[in-house]
Order: C-alpha cells, then structure tokens, then sequence
C-alpha cells in the first residue's frame, strides 16, 4: 500500500491513474457502505434511539453535536494521516474508528455515548477526505460531474437508507448499532479492492503531506465552492436538527414526522446526479444560482404552507436542493486545480462541517426567542443571501461609462 507519492500526481495533461471499471466501482461501494453506516444509522438513526431508550433532549442534542465536532476534527486531522499512510490506509483507518465509536456507545455507561458519538464522525471526517479526494482526481474532466453526481447520489441515499432499516428491524436494544458495524465492514471488504487501485495508496502532494497547512489564497473558483458549502452545512444542521420541532408545531403526528424525515432523504438522493449534469452544461456559478433560487422558493412554501401534502413536498425539494447546493461545492474542489484537489476537498469538508455544528444552534436560538416559523425564515435568509452574492458574481449591475 505504499508507493510514491507520484503515483498520485502525474504531470501537467496526464492522466492520473488508471480510472478501471472494478477499482472505481469497489471505491465507490467503500463510500456508500460506509454513508450509510457511519451517517445513515449514525447521525440519523441513533438520535432517534437516544430518544426511545429515554435520553434526555439535551444529551440527545449534545450527542449530535459531538458526532459533528468529531467530523471537523477527522477533517482536519485527515492530512497528517493521508501524508504518513497514504489515503487506503487513512480511509481504513477511519471505518475502524467508527467501528469502535459504535461499540462505545453500546457499552450501558451513559458517559461513553458522547465519546462514542465523537469517534463515529471522526472515523467519517477521515473517510471523507481520504475517499473522495483521489475518486475525484481519477475522474476525466470531461465526465467530473457527472461522476461527482453519480456518486453523490448514492451517498445521499445513506440519509433514506438508515431510516428505512429503523422501520424494519426497530430500535430495540442495540440492534441500530449491530446494522451501523455490519456496514462499515463491509465497506472495509470493499476497500481491500479499492485500495488496489494506485492512486488509493498514493499519498496527498508536497504541499500538504505530513499534516503541513498550505496557507495559500482560495481561487475564485473555490472561493464561490466554499460558501456554497458553508451555506449548505447551515442549511443541512438546522434542517435535520430542528424538523421534528417545526413539524410538531404543525400539529403534526409522530408518524408524520417520521414520514417527513424520509422525504427529505429521498429528495437528498434525487437531486444528485441531476446536479452533476447541470453543472458540466450551466457551470459551477449559474447551477448554484439556479437551485439558490429553487431553495428560496420552496422555503418560503415551508413558512407559509399548512397542509401536510404541501409540507411534504417543500421538504422534499428543499433537502434535495440543499443537498445538491453541497455537491456542486464539491464539484467546485474538483474542478479547480488538479494538484490541489486534497486541500479543496479539506477546504469544503470543512466549510460543511463547521456549518452543520453552527446551522442547529443559530436556528435553534432563533426558535426558541421567535417561534417555530423562524426554522424557515432562516432557510430564506441563507438561500437568499447566497443566491444574491452569486448574481452579484455574474451580473454587470454597474454599466462602465464609454470613452468620449
């Protein structure tokens, strides 16, 4: 699993690896399994276990928390460990942490739960960027994305994934912790095959191996990816974080609730590979401008709407929208610059992750000083903000005055 780094790294118009049908394929099948185990039954269904197992709201709120917190600082931590073990070894090792987070919180001490929390999103911090990175760099510009996409949706679909398990087997004793471990290995399985694949066991450029920070100034490019990610990240915590509460002011049932949840994840998963194909067409700035404006409209329908059928299908839109908002950020790190695209993907990661950890204490605070309605008027200031910056980008409001 160790060869050098120029493995990873061709020359200026090369192709970077041999982009093989199986190794892509096994990669791929790595980063599903391990999405749904380490976020589909981790940051999905184990609050709601939390909940039924009698937890307080607040540790349910903590335990989410350190399951983000543990994200940021596997994100962060990701480039020392790609540089001194490549990227097959970091993913590896980022599973078996998650592995372990699950068995923590199995144990009946209610004091290891948070800890365990912690090393779930930790072991996914380092999956995240020590899969996603040289999938991305293997890709033909031509086909980026909808490769991005393609892949992107199938993790999305972790989100309608974990639920729909907690529907057929229950969340009887530590059954959701069985079915979270049973996933991450078997994306351990499928990484033997992935890592195969030279570029998987190739570790980052120069100028970030060994955990050294390359303080370099974002491109125009990875400027505007950056603050679509930041924006999904506030848009993705309070959606998922405070949905039950907004629905329950509704007047909505448990069941409904539920179902609510699951059309969120379906959108999540819809509006993926749709992206990737808008974005090889319209580019990075005029997609985002589009579903910005999708995700404006649909939360203004979440404010005003009162049927459950109308709320149904503005979640449903508005989760696809959001979810679609971070692929494209993704899309941004992989189109940018080549020979940079570990620091990208950290840059994004990063944006989301620190996003997702504020998104649910600013709308939280919002709701508890203003009322319910205020989850969405938080949506429509983001989605609007976002989307008013990036006409800003592209539209000449201020006409130059002709020579005489």
């Amino acid at each position: 699993m160790s060869h050098p780094a120029e493995t990873m790294v061709g020359a200026a118009g090369e192709d970077e690896g041999t982009f093989g049908t199986i190794p892509v394929a096994a990669l791929i099948a790595t980063s599903v399994l391990a999405q749904i185990g380490q976020y589909g039954i981790g940051f999905v269904v184990l609050p709601l276990w939390l909940m039924q197992s009698s937890s307080s709201a607040a540790l349910t709120g903590l335990f989410a928390s350190f399951e983000w917190i543990g994200m940021l600082a596997g994100i962060m931590l990701a480039p020392s460990v790609i540089g001194r073990s490549g990227f097959g070894r970091t993913v590896f090792y980022g599973l078996l942490v998650s592995v372990a987070g699950f068995c923590v919180v199995a144990v009946p001490a209610g004091a290891l739960v948070l800890p365990g929390a912690g090393m779930i999103g930790f072991g996914m911090g380092l999956r995240w960027i020590g899969i996603e990175t040289p999938l991305f760099r293997g890709t033909p510009s031509r086909m980026r994305g909808r490769i991005i996409g393609l892949h992107e949706l199938l993790v999305a679909s972790a989100a309608m994934i974990g639920p729909m398990f907690e529907r057929l087997t229950g969340l009887v004793g530590v059954r959701p912790l069985m079915w979270g471990v049973l996933f991450v290995l078997a994306a351990m399985l499928s990484l033997i095959v992935g890592v195969r694949w030279s570029p998987m066991s190739g570790t980052m450029d120069s100028g970030g191996a060994a955990g050294t920070v390359r303080r370099t100034s974002l491109s125009s490019t990875m400027r505007t990816g950056a603050m679509i990610g930041a924006t999904a990240g506030l848009c993705n915590g309070a959606l998922y974080g405070l949905l039950p509460q907004f629905a329950h002011a509704r007047a909505m049932t448990p069941e409904m609730t539920s179902s609510l949840l699951v059309n969120a994840g379906i959108g999540a998963a819809l509006a993926q590979y749709p992206v990737g194909w808008l974005a090889d067409r319209l580019g990075l700035t005029h997609s985002a401008i589009l579903l910005g404006s999708i995700s404006l409209i649909s939360s203004t329908v979440l404010l005003v709407a009162r049927l459950p059928a109308t709320l149904m299908l503005a979640v449903l839109i508005f989760a696809g929208v959001i979810r679609a908002l971070l692929t494209l950020a993704t899309y941004a790190a992989a189109i940018d610059d080549a020979g940079s695209a570990d620091h990208n993907m950290r840059v994004v990661a990063g944006r989301f992750s620190v996003g997702a950890i504020l998104g649910p204490i600013g709308a939280g605070t919002a709701m508890t000083v203003a009322g319910m309605n205020m989850l969405a008027v938080w949506f429509i200031a983001l989605c609007g903000g976002l989307t008013l910056y990036l006409c800003s980008t592209v539209l000449p409001f201020m006409p130059r005055r002709s020579k005489p």
